[in-house]
């Protein structure tokens, strides 16, 4: 059976829930963890993929950080971003011989979920040709990056939901200068309900990719909140 699991883990630092990230994914390399799908927030962060360029940090690296905003250069594809509270972080970790070895592929089905949700709220999203992620018009609302080990993924797209964007000033955000970046919020000029949000992403990318039943685990600050299983 095809099963997924799925955690929601809270607000997070970005360098605790890479650790655990990691830990997920060499299990799953192991064959002692399905197909994971991690849903989460960020204090502020900018990261910095593998094709990033310094350049694209707007103040010294000590100012960004003086405010409190860590850097972190990581693993993953793409440029430069930020992440921080309203955004939601969509990380799957995902075997990939269970889809043909395709990485295009895989990235395009992730894509997928984020148009679908975002059609769901009323929002026309779109892929844009040889930029990574979903732009609404000439915006940017969510972004894409991804870390492929012995096929199996790490990383993955995050979701402007509420439009706390002051950490997109501190960068060229994807390496585009004067990129302009919108959220779900500035969409419908209302902030949507974040809960209600994360709980239809996790419904569409079961849908989009195919599994057969998932089991959640939802954290807070302080611990386990709720643990179920369903079969879709």
């Amino acid at each position: 059976m095809n099963n997924l699991k799925v955690y929601q883990w809270g607000r997070t630092y970005y360098e605790d829930a890479l650790r655990r990230q990691q830990e997920i994914h060499d299990r799953n390399l192991q064959g002692e963890a399905p197909d994971t799908l991690i849903l989460t927030e960020h204090w502020p962060v900018i990261t910095l993929g593998r094709s990033s360029n310094r350049n694209d940090l707007l103040l010294p690296a000590s100012e960004i950080t003086g405010q409190g905003i860590q850097i972190f250069e990581v693993g993953r594809g793409g440029q430069i971003t930020y992440h921080g509270p309203g955004q939601l972080l969509i990380y799957p970790i995902v075997n990939l011989k269970r889809y043909g070895r395709d990485l295009h592929h895989y990235c395009r089905l992730v894509e997928e979920v984020g148009i679908r949700l975002l059609s769901g709220y009323g929002i026309q999203a779109e892929r844009k040709s040889g930029w990574p992620g979903i732009w609404v018009g000439p915006s940017k609302i969510a972004s894409f990056g991804v870390e492929v080990k012995k096929w199996v993924t790490m990383h993955g797209m995050a979701l402007n939901v509420w439009h706390n964007q002051e950490g997109f000033k501190l960068i060229n955000p994807c390496g585009i200068k004067g990129c302009a970046m919108t959220s779900m919020e500035n969409e419908l000029k209302q902030a949507p309900d974040f809960q209600g949000v994360v709980e239809d992403v996790i419904k569409i990318f079961i849908q989009v990719f195919g599994y057969e039943s998932f089991s959640l685990t939802s954290y807070g600050m302080g611990g386990t909140m709720n643990v179920k299983s369903t079969k879709t």
